[in-house]
């Protein structure tokens, strides 16, 4: 009961938080919707989560705090087409056959290109290296640069994706390069 009433008070806190912050980014339209909508979501995951694993008030608020900032920062960054169009062009540049890499001046098969038309943003993804990891597994990983525009504002991140046995590509670093 005491877990319930702790989950409770961090939902109503962050209810109050998120309808606190629609009255502020409202006013900016879609994006401000968007990103309230990444505040209450991280919000109140975390703070949830916390409650229901234990966690006393004081910690569970911290943690919803800080879900909200994460979940509104992720939200800010792109939009959900242009998280489409991110994630097709990612999967088309880890789906080319490792041949399709080496050579860095075949522009068409070593980078790939997305757009929205309804935002103007873009970006690029291009492989960096290609490598054997030496795990037991010694699966196929890739370092692509993978850049953005948007907005105007240019974002570049180098993130390294390493293939599981089944097929699937997972991220295993990322960071943030200085643009």
């Amino acid at each position: 009961m005491k877990i319930m009433r702790r989950a409770l008070t961090v939902i109503v806190l962050c209810a109050g938080l998120a309808v606190a912050g629609c009255a502020t980014t409202n006013a900016e339209g879609s994006a401000g919707s968007r990103v309230a909508g990444g505040v209450v979501v991280g919000g109140v995951a975390t703070g949830l989560v916390c409650a229901l694993s234990g966690g006393n008030t004081r910690q569970c608020l911290i943690a919803a705090a800080a879900g909200a900032v994460a979940g509104g920062l992720i939200a800010q960054r792109l939009d959900e087409r242009d998280r489409a169009r991110h994630e097709e062009a990612l999967q088309a540049a880890l789906a080319q056959p490792d041949t399709a890499w080496r050579n860095p001046d075949a522009v068409s098969t070593s980078r790939v290109t997305w757009v929205n038309p309804d935002t103007q943003n873009s970006g690029e993804i291009r492989l960096r290296r290609q490598f054997v990891d030496s795990t037991a597994a010694r699966r196929s990983c890739r370092t692509l640069e993978d850049s953005y525009t948007q907005k105007g504002e240019a974002s570049v991140i180098e993130a390294t994706y390493c293939q599981d046995p089944n097929g699937t590509w997972r991220p295993t670093t990322e960071r943030r390069l200085p643009t």
